[in-house]
């Protein structure tokens, strides 16, 4: 199956003309069968709302840059379809938010598990196809200086992540549109069958930050309209929220320093089980104390003969990883490294077999 995508997309490559991101943005490409794999993605979420101020917020208004993959009553409108609508209504694509230069195309993303505003409940749904016709300035590198330099956005584009839509908010502020997105339990089973994306993952230095695991964005950010940060809780965000901090909150309590000298920092991490059999899931969880916010923990998977892979980005939280059929058996690595305030770099390994 995976030659057979791959020798589709080749045709596609050689004999269709290539569309610009403004011509997929103007008019959708349709599905052409060459759908990529998130091997090398980093996935997010976001949940959009309609709360005064949508367009300047962190999760942004119901509404996208670009339309939809397909007509929505008869035409082709600029609205985000997520995991609900694919869910209740059967809906074949989810939409998807990245860098401008992902226009068009379709990932294949898996199984999800995510809370829906709908029911306060969690749901999964398995096999999802995600379009990308939504943007923000986190994923361009076109933030202002004054959002660079106060949440550590890159600028230098992002085409290696993606936000899933999962459910939409209306009545929500952008703080409770963040928590449905950071999760409560948010988990991803990342599919890696699909053609290999060509675009050129970015290699930076780690330097740039988190600008997609904020799990309570500040309000009164600054956002120029229609170019929402996007910058969602990094999947699964399970208590993993990292709010930037507030340097001007004093303590309530009377004789106490809201702004101690940073201690020595504290990183956990645990793995549920020390087997997991190919084409199964391990759950991984980690939490810490005394990090940097803006600056935060990397999770990587490391099989047997292959080289480490960031699956994950946040100052605490919890998901399963999935282990590959065709993964080799023997000793499997999980490992996580954070920057404590305090200074200095703190790394943890979890080591398992895979039988």
């Amino acid at each position: 199956m995976r030659k057979t995508l791959i020798a589709t997309f080749s045709i596609f490559v050689l004999f269709a003309p290539a569309l610009t991101s403004a011509q997929s943005c103007a008019r959708p490409p349709g599905h052409t069968g060459a759908t990529y794999s998130i091997a090398n993605k980093i996935i997010t979420y976001y949940v959009p709302h309609n709360a005064q101020g949508c367009a300047s917020s962190m999760e942004g208004c119901v509404a996208t840059s670009c339309p939809y993959a397909e007509p929505l009553g008869g035409a082709y409108r600029r609205v985000p379809v997520c995991l609900d609508d694919v869910r209740l209504k059967g809906a074949k694509y989810v939409t998807l938010s990245s860098a401008q230069s992902n226009y068009g195309k379709y990932y294949n993303l898996g199984t999800i598990t995510y809370k829906s505003a709908l029911d306060d409940k969690m749901h999964t749904v398995e096999n999802v196809i995600g379009y990308v016709h939504d943007t923000g300035c986190a994923f361009n590198g076109t933030c202002s200086a004054a959002m660079r330099a106060r949440y550590g956005f890159s600028s230098a584009p992002r085409p290696d992540k993606i936000d899933v839509c999962t459910t939409v908010c209306p009545l929500c502020d952008d703080a409770q549109a963040g928590a449905y997105a950071t999760g409560r339990n948010v988990s991803l089973a990342r599919s890696r069958a699909g053609a290999p994306d060509p675009v050129e993952v970015y290699g930076g230095d780690g330097a740039y930050g988190s600008p997609f695991s904020y799990g309570q964005p500040q309000q009164g950010m600054q956002v120029s309209a229609g170019q929402g940060a996007r910058a969602s809780g990094v999947a699964p965000g399970i208590g993993g929220g990292n709010t930037p901090a507030n340097p001007g909150t004093q303590s309530d309590v009377p004789g106490v320093n809201s702004s101690p000298t940073p201690g020595p920092g504290v990183a956990t991490l645990v793995i549920q089980s020390e087997k997991v059999r190919r084409g199964n899931a391990i759950l991984v969880a980690w939490s810490t104390l005394g990090m940097k916010t803006d600056a935060v923990c990397k999770l990587f998977l490391k099989l047997p003969g292959q080289a480490e892979t960031e699956v994950a980005e946040g100052n605490g939280g919890a998901r399963p990883l999935g282990i590959p059929i065709s993964a080799q058996a023997g000793t499997g690595e999980i490992i996580l490294t954070c920057m404590p305030i305090a200074g200095g770099k703190i790394e943890k390994r979890a080591s398992f077999t895979i039988e």
